[in-house]
């Protein structure tokens, strides 16, 4: 009961008599889930008693109290904790609280409050935002400084209670999110049609152009019969030249008997070309195709000679089209001195029973 007494006259006299704080420093670190305030408070040597008090932060229990010499007792009364230094006069006291929050979920504001029983020569107010889950976008007071995460008061002479706030706002995560599923649908979008143009494209050129091939491979059949070519080839100079075409016409019988064999062989040419075409569309590419056709129609040219008939196409890939078909037997590739003749091969051996 006595020591009681004792306790409620110190707060009595605490209330009348004057104290001086020549710095004080509080700092404090906002995370997502909780909240640290330290206190830094610098005496003068001018203070004759050694209690003093001020109001506990909101939800928060002390951590620790103490001072240049040795821990520092304390005690909670309503809402103020009441400190007693073994000595205040020119003492530094250090004063650690912690409060469990729920930043993240609940609250959109943080907000504090500063009630000393005592007068502030000079006050230092420092929030820090530890993590990078919210935006702020309202602080008071205004007087304020922001650099880095952290704000920070600067004030004199405080003999009041001051309060500070800082509003926040959620970062928009969702509107990131769905502008990143925008682009890549619109990515995808583009990637989609270009295949499509391009599958367009591909059917185009295998159904149509297909046709096309066939019609101008038979203007070229009509309009290049060959009755009788004369090639020498220079062995020496390794050179094939080409003399000239000579028809031959040596009596009546021969050219009636020639145009009677050419008239045979229009006729019987209907009845081949639907099982010539019909095998080398089913085994052979587009290309493959022309060089066959135009193989059949001059059974023996040269091999470069193609290239006249096919001017599109590069001479080292109708050497490995013509080396492809040699292997598989539907051409014959004859070498004569250093030059190719190229033949129908085995599997196209039908076309030989009309010659």
């Amino acid at each position: 009961m006595f020591k009681k007494i004792i306790f409620i006259f110190f707060i009595f006299l605490s209330c009348f008599s004057f104290v001086n704080a020549t710095e004080v420093e509080v700092s404090t670190f906002v995370y997502s889930d909780s909240i640290v305030y330290s206190y830094i408070l610098e005496f003068d040597n001018q203070i004759n008693q050694s209690i003093f008090s001020f109001k506990v932060p909101s939800n928060s229990t002390i951590d620790y109290a103490v001072d240049e010499r040795d821990s520092v007792k304390y005690n909670l009364i309503g809402e103020r904790y009441y400190f007693y230094p073994n000595v205040l006069k020119d003492n530094t006291i250090l004063v650690k609280f912690k409060s469990k929050v729920d930043l993240n979920n609940s609250n959109e504001f943080f907000k504090t409050h500063l009630d000393f029983d005592f007068f502030v020569d000079n006050l230092n107010m420092k929030i820090f935002l530890k993590e990078d889950f919210k935006e702020v976008v309202d602080v008071f007071p205004r007087n304020y400084l922001e650099e880095n995460n952290k704000i920070t008061w600067n004030q004199q002479n405080v003999s009041e209670t001051l309060v500070y706030i800082v509003n926040f706002k959620e970062k928009i995560k969702e509107e990131v999110v769905e502008e990143k599923i925008n682009s890549y649908f619109y990515l995808w979008f583009v990637i989609g049609f270009v295949l499509i143009v391009f599958l367009l494209i591909g059917v185009y050129f295998k159904y149509y152009r297909k046709k096309i091939t066939k019609e101008l491979l038979k203007s070229i059949k009509k309009s290049n019969i060959v009755d009788n070519r004369n090639i020498e080839v220079n062995v020496d100079n390794g050179v094939e030249v080409i003399l000239k075409d000579e028809i031959i016409d040596s009596n009546k019988n021969n050219e009636k008997n020639k145009l009677e064999k050419e008239n045979n062989i229009i006729k019987e040419d209907k009845d081949f070309d639907e099982e010539f075409f019909k095998i080398i569309d089913k085994h052979l590419t587009e290309k493959e195709q022309e060089v066959v056709t135009i193989v059949r129609e001059n059974d023996g040219i040269l091999q470069n000679e193609i290239l006249n008939f096919l001017p599109k196409l590069t001479k080292s890939n109708l050497s490995k089209i013509i080396s492809k078909l040699d292997a598989l037997k539907y051409l014959n590739r004859i070498k004569v001195g250093k030059v190719n003749k190229i033949f129908l091969g085995e599997k196209l051996i039908f076309e030989e029973k009309v010659e």
